[in-house]
């Protein structure tokens, strides 16, 4: 039983570990890169579309928006439908008004967390041992 009880605890222990190490590359890697082409939300803009029972565009998109394919006076994108559909909850709370532009640095910062995560689950999933004891 007892040993059961140090499991847990060492479980618990090592899902805090990752969660605080997650969160502090997320805010570093946020601080430390520049919110730069913020413009650039192909995916989006086709995400925001798509709420509204369309798949492509009708307006002609900035001039930024190279990557935008036309075809029978619509405009489509050129990424993956994965990709769109990751997009809908951030279209979807542009539409309701939550947020005004693309939130890519946060994102972003969001994304880099997830993966820190991730890959210290899957090293301790390999057996790498943190706590040596």
């Amino acid at each position: 039983m007892a040993e059961d009880e140090l499991l847990k605890t060492r479980n618990s222990r090592d899902l805090w570990i990752a969660v605080g190490v997650s969160l502090f590359a997320a805010t570093a890697f946020y601080f430390s890169t520049k919110a730069t082409l913020h413009d650039l939300d192909y995916t989006n803009q086709i995400a925001s579309a798509l709420l509204h029972g369309q798949l492509g565009l009708r307006e002609k998109p900035p001039d930024w928006l190279n990557e935008m394919i036309p075809w029978k006076g619509r405009y489509y994108s050129a990424f993956p439908l994965g990709a769109v559909l990751s997009m809908l909850p951030v279209a979807l709370l542009r539409n309701t008004g939550l947020i005004q532009s693309f939130p890519g640095h946060v994102l972003t910062a969001f994304i880099a967390g997830l993966c820190v995560y991730f890959f210290f689950q899957l090293a301790k999933a390999f057996k790498g041992d943190w706590n040596s004891s």
